[in-house]
């Protein structure tokens, strides 16, 4: 019995991770202002309901404007190859306007 229990834990831990590395954290931030039924997010509008990919700051938010909420998502999480660097891009939206790996002295 316990070895299916594990294995169901395994594999749910495994799936939040996945999303994880992917998308990067989430945050929920709660009693935003809602104006005109859109939730305004770090100087952002968004609609109701809808995923909307960001500059500033690099997120892709959905507005929950009946509960005052939005959810974003971060740059995934990674790590920086012996002989690379962080680059950051502050162009774009999320996507790219995440970090990269630069290596070799490329951009």
């Amino acid at each position: 019995m316990r070895a299916p229990v594990a294995f169901c834990a395994l594999i749910a831990f495994a799936t939040v991770i996945c999303d994880i590395q992917e998308h990067g954290h989430s945050y929920l931030t709660r009693n935003v202002t809602v104006e005109n039924g859109a939730c305004i997010f770090e100087h952002n509008t968004l609609p109701d309901g809808e995923t909307k990919a960001l500059h500033g700051p690099c997120v892709i938010a959905t507005c929950y404007a009946a509960r005052r909420e939005v959810n974003a998502a971060l740059c995934r999480n990674f790590g920086v190859d012996p002989g690379c660097r962080f680059h950051w891009r502050f162009v774009g939206v999320y996507p790219e306007c995440c970090p990269r790996q630069v290596c070799d002295g490329t951009d």
